[in-house]
C-alpha cells in the first residue's frame, strides 16, 4: 500500500485542502476533502479492467458436453474457488456484482449434471455415483 499526501492552503487557515492518493492493488483512488466533504473517484481503464470476475458471463449445458470429467472436475474446482473469492469480497465489503453468485452456482450445477448425465449412461448407481463425490469432496477438501 503505498499513501502520498499533499496538503495546500489557499491564503487563509481556515480552507485547507488535501489530496490523498491511496494505490491498491492496481487501482488508483483520489480523495479531496475541503471542510469535511469527501468526494472519490476511481480510475478507469486497464487498472479497473484486470478484475478476475469481469468476463464471468452466464453458461450453457452444451458448453461443457465436450469436456472431459478430468476437465469437468477442475471447471467445478476453479468455479468454487471464484464462489470462495466472492464471497470474501462480500464479507469485507469490497465491490462486487451480487449477480456473479447465481452464475457460479448455476455453473457448478451444469458441470455435476454433466458428470451425472455420463454416470448415468455408464450404468453407475445413485449410491456409487454419492461414494465416487464423497471420496472427490475428500481427496480436495484442502486444494
Amino acid at each position: 500500500m503505498m499513501v502520498a499526501r499533499e496538503c495546500a492552503t489557499t491564503g487563509t487557515d481556515d480552507v485547507i485542502m488535501v489530496v490523498l492518493r491511496v494505490q491498491l492493488s492496481g487501482s488508483q483512488t483520489q480523495r479531496t476533502q475541503k471542510r469535511g466533504v469527501a468526494v472519490v473517484v476511481r480510475a478507469e481503464g486497464d487498472a479497473a479492467a484486470a478484475d478476475e470476475f469481469s468476463g464471468l458471463k452466464p453458461t450453457s449445458i452444451k458448453d461443457f458436453k465436450a469436456l472431459s470429467n478430468e476437465a469437468l472436475l477442475e471447471e467445478v474446482t476453479k468455479s468454487k474457488k471464484m464462489l470462495f473469492q466472492l464471497r470474501m469480497r462480500q464479507s469485507t465489503r469490497k465491490e462486487f456484482k451480487p449477480h456473479h453468485f447465481g452464475i457460479l452456482k448455476t455453473k457448478v450445477a451444469q458441470l455435476y449434471t454433466v458428470k451425472r448425465e455420463r454416470e448415468v449412461a455408464e450404468g453407475v448407481g445413485k449410491r456409487d455415483s454419492r461414494e465416487i463425490k464423497f471420496k472427490e469432496r475428500t481427496a480436495s477438501l484442502y486444494l
